[in-house]
Parts: structure tokens; sequence; C-alpha cells
């Protein structure tokens, strides 16, 4: 293994617990929304990315998690 970064095609989402609620930042924003709970975090991430698969990485109480959303078939 090289150690480098894994690259992926897919749109990248940053998902952060601030205080009570969550902030998401999407590939094509600078400025990140706020959503009080993950449910609809991640159904904004489906629509943003238009059913396409997507990775969020998620950050919370010291963890960080990475989860691929990928349309139901």
């Amino acid at each position: 293994m090289s150690g480098d970064p894994i690259r992926t095609k897919e749109p990248c989402y940053h998902l952060t617990l601030v205080g009570q609620d969550w902030q998401l930042t999407s590939p094509q924003a600078s400025v990140p929304r706020a959503f009080s709970g993950l449910e609809d975090a991640f159904a904004f991430v489906s629509t943003d990315s238009r059913g396409s698969p997507a990775i969020v990485e998620i950050r919370a109480d010291g963890a960080y998690m990475v989860k691929r959303i990928a349309p139901r078939r």
C-alpha cells in the first residue's frame, strides 16, 4: 500500500455535529447548511446528488465516519 488517499469520482459531502445541529457542506458550496437531524441531512444529500451515489464524511463527538449513499434499486 502506498498510503495515498483513496480518490473517488463520487461527490463528497462533509457533515459535522455542532452543538445539537448538523452542518453539511456540499461539494459545490463553501457555506454549510444547518439541519436539526441526520435524516434531513441525508435526504438533502440524496436530492442534491440527484440520486447518484455520494460519499458523506461525518464528524461528531471526536468520531470520524464515512458513509456511502447509493440510490435504492
